[in-house]
């Protein structure tokens, strides 16, 4: 079902001449959606409300685009926003008419509610854009620990080691690395090459206080009742949406702004993007959404057809070097006699794959190390291709389901989705349809995987 009020039409065909464009944020999604429109062509007035990003490298890039752009930047945060009125008022008290507002208000650490999180030495790293100057403000030569065995947590650590630190810690509640996205043997192999790395991995191992001498950091109390001495703490426990001027505005929430395909909040003429939407049950709180959501919306709303259906860009990512890949149903998996799974493994080459079927359809997919298969993954998982008897029993031999000649996109299915932004499909592309020719021009996510054309076969 559809976020949107039963009164909102598709957005597009931004009046150049009217009221400005509003964005309402200064995260890296609310500036390259500024980018992207005026890339398109878009003519009319833009205006900026926001805090002055956090990092210089955001900074440099706010100048940039300001430099690039007629931008009309405002350095004060929105306070509400008047639906009725379409208007946004900011801290001063100033009202500012919108045509169309695009809501980017990013996002804001998760913080544990424990003793000691103020603590001189304790660091919060909820974006992996924070890395190069976390780095450059702790000491290699002092223990540090990092709390959260997710994704940014591990990634954290693993740069640690890389770049020399005496003595890293990963502190992990759960009891498995990724727990929402592997399996036990998938954590358990990355939990290996995390160690391999220099890393000592503490698997349920809550943090009940973070305890100091003179208010400097000294140790990390574990619910256990031991304590491990550090320095250093890195909090890497996730990410909350900045949602309260949504939620006063009456707009509909979840854990983020809730949005639809073309990126609409529940309101007309509101849009939200970045780390504060939620798209079919997700935040997505790392760049490469954000740049994929901002440049279908720049699309939709210079009249172009396109829609956001999510990113493919975060099932694989490299941690310690190591690809690992995650995508549909594939960690708490329901009990049912209709669910099955298959396994392959070499342990010489740490490569640990696993696919998920219901029914014979394949509803998940996992992989620790190269995967070549990863696009026809996600294709075939998307789509709910069944797998046969025989393709089962070859991937439990070969850790492959398809033959590499299969793998070539002119032999992928006609209705494989190439490129999701526009919706083209091999069929379209080997008619030359007129949605094709547009495939990768939105985001652009998928421009690697498109040939220069595509032999025309029967289907």
């Amino acid at each position: 079902m559809s976020v949107m009020d039963s009164d909102v039409t598709v957005p597009g065909g931004l009046d150049h001449q009217g009221p400005p464009l509003v964005v309402v944020g200064t995260d890296v999604a609310a500036l390259a959606v500024i980018e992207e429109l005026r890339l398109r062509g878009y003519g009319g007035r833009i205006q900026l409300f926001g805090d002055r990003p956090y990092g210089a490298a955001e900074q440099e890039r706010l100048a940039q685009v300001r430099r690039r752009t007629a931008l009309e930047y405002h350095e004060v945060p929105i306070l509400t926003v008047d639906r009725r009125r379409q208007a946004v008022t900011d801290m001063a008290g100033r009202s500012h008419l919108y045509q169309t507002l695009i809501l980017a208000t990013g996002c804001r650490p998760r913080v544990p509610g424990i003793p000691g999180v103020g603590s001189a030495g304790v660091h919060l790293f909820y974006q992996l854009e924070q890395l190069p100057g976390l780095l450059e403000r702790l000491d290699p030569s002092l223990p540090v620990a990092v709390v959260g065995g997710g994704l940014l947590g591990m990634t954290a650590a693993a740069a640690l080691a890389e770049h020399g630190f005496a003595s890293v810690q990963l502190v992990q509640q759960e009891s498995r690395l990724m727990h929402s996205r592997l399996d036990d043997n998938g954590a358990a192999i990355l939990h290996e090459i995390i160690e391999k790395n220099g890393i000592n991995v503490l698997m349920d191992a809550g943090v009940v206080a973070i305890e100091s001498d003179h208010g400097r950091v000294t140790a990390v109390r574990l619910r256990d009742g031991s304590a491990i001495e550090v320095s250093q703490v890195i909090l890497a426990t996730g990410i909350r949406p900045n949602t309260q001027l949504a939620r006063d505005a009456q707009l509909r929430t979840g854990h983020g702004v809730l949005v639809d395909d073309q990126l609409r909040t529940s309101v007309a003429g509101i849009h939200a993007l970045g780390a504060c939407a939620e798209h079919r049950g997700v935040v997505h709180g790392l760049v490469g959404p954000g740049l994929e959501q901002a440049a279908v919306l720049a699309a939709l709303l210079m009249g172009e057809s396109a829609q956001y259906v999510g990113s493919m860009s975060v099932n694989q990512r490299d941690i310690a070097g190591v690809a690992v890949f995650s995508h549909g149903s594939v960690a708490e998996l329901r009990r049912s006699p209709f669910i099955t799974t298959r396994e392959y493994r070499d342990s010489a080459k740490q490569i640990y794959r696993r696919v998920v079927l219901e029914r014979g359809v394949l509803i998940g997919a996992l992989a620790i190390g190269p995967l070549p298969e990863r696009a026809r993954l996600e294709e075939a998982i998307n789509n709910g291709r069944r797998l046969s008897l025989w393709q089962q029993l070859q991937f439990r031999l070969t850790g492959s389901i398809w033959s590499k000649r299969q793998l070539l996109l002119h032999q992928a299915p006609p209705a494989t989705v190439v490129c999701r932004c526009t919706g083209a499909t091999v069929k379209m592309l080997r008619a030359n349809d007129g949605v094709a020719d547009r495939a990768g021009s939105v985001c652009g996510a998928c421009r690697n995987q498109l040939p220069d054309r595509l032999p025309v076969v029967s289907s």
